[in-house]
């Protein structure tokens, strides 16, 4: 498996910038850019190309570094269940299932599916808060 298989893909996690969400990964994705020599230093070029970095290289994220959640820091961020008022909507559930993973709530009746963990959780976190079940951020 790649590293950039582990984390949420770049439209994940520029999605869930969008929606408020800022985590403190490992990892985070970069944007490329264009240096303009000679120039001044806002008129370098970015280039819609990402590469996957570790964190501890670059001091705050920004629209050009983007966090990057695994596994395990996606399923520290979505609830363990959804409760609606006083009853309960579903627990978290993720399982292999042949060549994809599959994640769900019981009783949302959203089933997501991808061959990497990962980008299944990041696509659920997207889902939940799209639609209200939980909230995103700023």
């Amino acid at each position: 498996m790649k590293p950039e298989d582990k984390v949420c893909t770049i439209e994940q996690a520029k999605e869930l910038k969008e929606l408020g969400v800022v985590l403190e990964t490992e990892r985070v994705w970069v944007q490329h850019k264009k240096l303009v020599f000679g120039g001044q230093p806002d008129q370098d070029i970015w280039l819609d190309e990402w590469h996957l970095s570790y964190r501890v290289h670059f001091d705050e994220l920004s629209d050009h570094v983007l966090s990057a959640p695994d596994t395990a820091e996606l399923m520290a961020f979505l609830p363990v269940a959804i409760k609606n008022d006083d009853s309960l909507l579903g627990r978290l559930q993720i399982h292999k299932n042949y060549d994809d993973y599959v994640v769900r709530y019981e009783s949302i009746y959203k089933f997501i599916f991808s061959e990497f963990p990962a980008q299944a959780l990041g696509e659920m976190a997207i889902y939940l808060i799209e639609n209200g079940f939980i909230k995103g951020g700023a």
